[in-house]
């Protein structure tokens, strides 16, 4: 399993099975275990740490934390963990992981912020993916109901968060399909337990 941590970390886990396998056409006993990460899903590999086989967290579980600063949130990297016998041959790579870095979901909505507010065509939010627009809504719960209405009241847009991540990115399109102008934008949060927050944010074109 690969997954965000709450502080923008990424953690692998595997379970302990290999460790246990047997096969008369073993050649050697399990010596370690590789994790390497790509930039893309056919490689080149790097080879991030080497754990010996029965380091595992007590539960069954191995685990790593790849806490690579170069590794910004809102990249993408693909993600291998190999085994190693005593002899040197390893298994092959056939459980490769893609995996989108972020910050994990926060366990309960309380405080949540928009960025950039307020919003303005050189704010260059957008990065490297040229999606000028984008608005982030940061610290959102796994489920959570983003709406989102005119400073008049009117709906302009309903964004359903569902995925264990805290944040989520609109692009100022409306549910028409149609671009926003400049104003006074206001949003409410729920969640399915009944919390609330609200707030607003300002867009400049």
């Amino acid at each position: 399993m690969v997954e965000n941590t709450s502080i923008g970390q990424v953690r692998l886990t595997w379970k302990d099975g290999p460790d246990r396998f047997t096969h008369p056409r073993l050649t050697g006993a399990l010596r370690e275990y590789r994790i390497y990460r790509s930039d893309a899903g056919m490689g080149p590999w790097a080879l991030l740490a080497t754990l010996p086989a029965g380091q595992t967290t007590g539960s069954g579980l191995y685990e790593y934390i790849d806490a690579d600063p170069v590794f910004k949130l809102g990249e993408r990297r693909y993600y291998s963990v190999v085994s190693v016998n005593d002899q040197g041959h390893s298994s092959g790579r056939t459980n490769i992981t893609r995996h989108d870095k972020n910050v994990a979901s926060v366990a309960k909505l309380g405080e949540v912020f928009v960025a950039p507010n307020p919003f303005n065509i050189e704010s260059g939010f957008g990065g490297k993916t040229g999606a000028e627009d984008k608005i982030g809504f940061y610290g959102l719960p796994e489920r959570c109901t983003i709406r989102i209405f005119s400073y008049a009241g009117q709906l302009i847009q309903t964004i359903e968060h569902n995925e264990p991540v805290y944040t989520t990115a609109w692009f100022q399109v409306t549910r028409n399909e149609q671009e926003i102008a400049s104003g006074i934008y206001l949003y409410v949060i729920t969640t399915p337990g009944g919390d609330r927050v609200s707030g607003k944010f300002i867009i400049v074109k």
